[in-house]
């Protein structure tokens, strides 16, 4: 089954993030059904005129608490049902790392929905699972807050809470992640969709800004890559290591990110131009060797078979390459093996007169140790590493 059915949608992870910040900001420890109800209800007219999320009269739900149970899951067979429970898991993380900080978490029964909703949504219509999915969960168990306040509310409409799962609307899903195409466009890497008359300034700013921070660098010292495609890689490796529950991000989230980048291009129908093409590969390559990011992450689940070497950090680059950033919501820090693999893709590029580095560069450096935990993540996979880099190597 691809990937991208499922995975859950950015609505259901906006709404989940949404219920989060506002638990955190009214002081609560649990983020019940009520919550995911104010911020999910409003935008699915069939559930009735729900009020926005800042009207006072959401109020009534602060005091509500679901029911705490054992709640049966849905089966389907093993295999499928421990994807979507990582998957399922990771939506959660993701969206209390994003709402936080805190330390709320979300009711037992809120986490039983999320599962429930991604596992529908897979298993019926192959698609991400969406707000829709994730409500018609909940109110699909007794107990739920939600339904409590719809009552208290006296919504016009809340007798309509059982959704009806054969709309065309609910079977659509929602959208898929989709941050590589939307950041490449933005970055004018990709074709932009923006009005026409504010293309030229908006490239000459981004061409400028560029310039500054990952070009010169990059002529330089070899640093900061010299294009934004791995600059992206880093940071959203990052959000990898939070889906997976990971304490820092490491070679392991770095592929995961490159084999995330390429399905999303793949999936978006969007084509880099043949001279950036050409140096960002590794998702064709590793497609041909049959590596999936589904395949990658299910892996990347299962506790390292072994303890993995660390890297002398006397060996990781450092000339050219800003400091760490601090941020109100830092990710998992990069360890030593993922900042050499980067930097070292990068001083490699600028050593064989590339005109920057890209995911093929970054593929070489991370299975150059046959030890590596990406190395040895292919090989969970039933990928040969060896073979990879031979295939990715100039």
């Amino acid at each position: 089954m691809d990937v991208v059915g499922v995975r859950p949608g950015r609505g259901l992870v906006g709404t989940l993030e949404s219920a989060y910040r506002r638990a955190v900001r009214d002081g609560q420890a649990v983020v019940s059904s009520a919550e995911v109800l104010r911020y999910g209800a409003p935008p699915v007219p069939e559930l009735g005129q729900f009020p926005l999320p800042w009207s006072r009269d959401w109020r009534q739900g602060r005091d509500l608490i679901d029911d705490d149970r054992p709640w049966q899951r849905s089966r389907l067979f093993p295999a499928f049902d421990q994807q979507v429970a990582v998957f399922a898991d990771g939506a959660l993380r993701e969206a209390a790392h994003l709402g936080g900080p805190g330390v709320a978490v979300f009711s037992p029964l809120v986490r039983h929905a999320v599962y429930e909703a991604v596992h529908e949504a897979s298993r019926r219509d192959g698609v991400p699972a969406g707000v829709r999915h994730l409500l018609a969960a909940i109110f699909a168990e007794p107990g739920n807050a939600a339904a409590q306040l719809a009552r208290q509310m006296r919504v016009a409409g809340h007798d309509r809470l059982a959704l009806d799962r054969q709309a065309p609307r609910y079977r659509a899903g929602d959208d898929p992640p989709n941050w590589a195409p939307q950041a490449l466009k933005a970055l004018c890497v990709l074709p932009s969709n923006a009005p026409r008359a504010l293309q030229p300034p908006w490239r000459a700013a981004v061409a400028a800004g560029l310039y500054i921070t990952l070009r010169r660098p990059f002529l330089r010292h070899g640093a900061r890559y010299g294009h934004p495609i791995l600059e992206l890689i880093e940071r959203d490796a990052g959000r990898q290591a939070i889906r997976l529950g990971h304490a820092h991000t490491g070679t392991v989230e770095l592929l995961l990110s490159v084999l995330d980048l390429h399905e999303q291009l793949h999936a978006a129908g969007a084509v880099l131009p043949e001279p950036i093409a050409r140096h960002n590969t590794a998702g064709q390559i590793l497609r041909e060797h049959g590596v999936t990011l589904l395949a990658a992450t299910m892996a990347a689940a299962q506790p390292a078979p072994a303890p993995q070497p660390v890297p002398d950090p006397a060996a990781v680059p450092a000339k050219g390459w800003p400091r760490e950033r601090k941020t109100r919501r830092p990710t998992p820090p990069l360890d030593a093996g993922a900042l050499r693999a980067l930097r070292s893709a990068s001083t490699a590029a600028r050593q064989a007169g590339d005109p920057f580095a890209g995911t093929t560069h970054l593929l070489v450096t991370m299975l150059r140790d046959g030890d590596d935990p990406a190395a040895d993540l292919l090989r969970r996979t039933g990928a040969d590493p060896e073979t990879i880099a031979g295939h990715a190597s100039p």
